[in-house]
């Protein structure tokens, strides 16, 4: 600030900030690929887990 020197933490932190948006910013984009994905298939979330579905395991035994 006006020719007054900074702590190096202020930078840390920045850099912090600055990767963790781009975390989330690949984050964001690869739920909307899956998202756009599942919608041109035609094919709906619940039809997925309905064609892999594992029968229920008997625990009585």
């Amino acid at each position: 600030m006006l020719g007054k020197d900074t702590s190096p933490a202020i930078s840390g932190i920045a850099g912090m900030g600055h990767i963790l948006l781009t975390v989330a910013l690949v984050f964001f984009f690869v739920c909307l690929h899956h998202r756009l994905r599942l919608d041109l298939t035609g094919t709906t979330r619940t039809e997925t887990d309905e064609q892999t579905e594992v029968p229920p395991v008997d625990r009585t035994a």
